[in-house]
């Protein structure tokens, strides 16, 4: 960088060497040496200031391999749009994912398959999940991703870039924009070469997806909201942004252990020791409204469950000789109907849940006080819906095991 201090068109012939000298020594006097401090600053501060991710643990956990889990991708055409390459890009994200859960949780996700997914809109990205549930019932793998188009304006909230069930199987992510973190960069590190500063943008859109994508898996496996923004269950992303907390960790690791859930029991189980985890972190480790609104969440699930299992006990009759080979058909359907409860437990029996809830919703507002109907009606929603979601899916059976109307 020059400073015009001198003008040497203006320097006098007739003063000779002279003047003329003095003139070009004044202008390399006015060379400002300040440029080169002032990338010297940037490049260090870029250095300093590089996103990072990291996993932690202990010795005895390091002894211990980590544990492979399946995850199946479904690309929206939106996405591969934005993407130079899908493969490449999601194999990138894995490694970068991976360098947190396998340290932290004891986990390796790998990738089961990639599947083109037809998406009509991605605007509401709760729809979006619908959709992908929709799509695959998720009984082969540990989790269903779904990665859809960039959002259509800057943001730093994880809810505009990402969802995932809470607790569940299924997440969706945006494709990683560049136009924050090339905004950024450019105001940031403008004395730093095109190359530095393009390698910077790359860095920080890496850091930037799997954040993303680790905050909304910590969502499936019972995290929440952090207050500290260096933590990935923050609400909003920050390049300073490196590991999970250790309380969150805490959460998460037990329902590693506990997420594939086959009867009331196991669910029942699942909701308690995510209360207790939550309940186990200091003060101020959440924001205070979540945690409250997610712990009165939990605790009623593991009631109403409670409460369906003592019915159902106290309604099965004595095992005095061998259960039949099939439940019978309840006598209150017309026949229409039990050809359709017929078609449920067959979906049941393959473990398509997502099936058998479309094939009997038809049956839930039409038998409604009918025991057995909405039995089957919680015990779907389970398996197919958020825990809020399948609670209030399980309400009308709980009003009947109790004597309501």
């Amino acid at each position: 960088m020059y400073r015009a201090w001198c003008i040497v068109a203006g320097v006098n012939r007739v003063a000779g060497w002279g003047l003329m000298a003095m003139g070009l020594g004044g202008c390399f006097a006015g060379y400002d040496s300040r440029w080169g401090q002032s990338a010297a600053v940037q490049r260090q501060h870029a250095a300093e200031h590089a996103p990072t991710l990291r996993g932690e643990r202990s010795e005895d956990e390091a002894r211990t391999p980590a544990k492979a889990m399946r995850v199946r991708a479904y690309v929206a055409r939106a996405y591969a749009a934005q993407v130079v390459d899908v493969s490449a890009t999601l194999r990138e994200l894995f490694a970068d994912v991976n360098d947190v859960t396998e340290p932290s949780l004891g986990v390796k996700l790998t990738l089961e398959g990639i599947r083109t997914w037809d998406l009509p809109k991605d605007d509401d990205l709760s729809k979006v999940i619908a959709e992908l549930r929709s799509a695959d019932p998720a009984t082969e793998v540990d989790w269903v991703a779904g990665f859809v188009g960039a959002f259509s304006r800057a943001t730093a909230s994880f809810h505009d870039l990402g969802y995932g069930e809470q607790p569940g199987r299924y997440v969706v992510v945006r494709a990683p924009s560049s136009a924050m973190a090339h905004e950024s960069v450019e105001k940031s590190y403008r004395e730093l070469s095109e190359e530095e500063r393009q390698r910077l943008q790359k860095d920080h859109r890496r850091h930037r997806a799997a954040a993303v994508f680790l905050h909304e898996i910590g969502h499936t496996l019972g995290g929440i909201h952090e207050r500290s923004e260096r933590n990935l269950m923050y609400p909003e992303y920050r390049s300073k942004m490196t590991t999970f907390n250790p309380d969150t960790v805490d959460i998460m690791r037990g329902t590693v252990g506990r997420r594939d859930v086959k009867t009331l029991d196991d669910q029942i189980v699942l909701f308690r020791e995510l209360a207790a985890g939550i309940r186990r972190a200091p003060p101020g480790t959440f924001f205070d409204e979540e945690r409250q609104k997610t712990l009165a969440q939990l605790d009623d699930f593991v009631a109403q469950g409670e409460a369906r299992a003592k019915a159902h006990a106290a309604s099965a009759a004595p095992a005095a000789a061998p259960a039949p080979a099939a439940e019978p058909d309840p006598p209150e359907l017309s026949a229409e109907d039990k050809a359709r409860w017929s078609k449920v437990r067959d979906a049941l029996n393959k473990n398509d849940f997502v099936a058998a809830w479309e094939t009997a919703k038809p049956l839930f507002a039409t038998y409604r006080d009918v025991m057995a109907v909405q039995e089957l009606r919680c015990n779907v929603a389970t398996k197919v819906f958020k825990f809020d979601v399948a609670r209030k899916e399980c309400e009308r059976m709980m009003q009947l095991s109790t004597g309501k109307p």
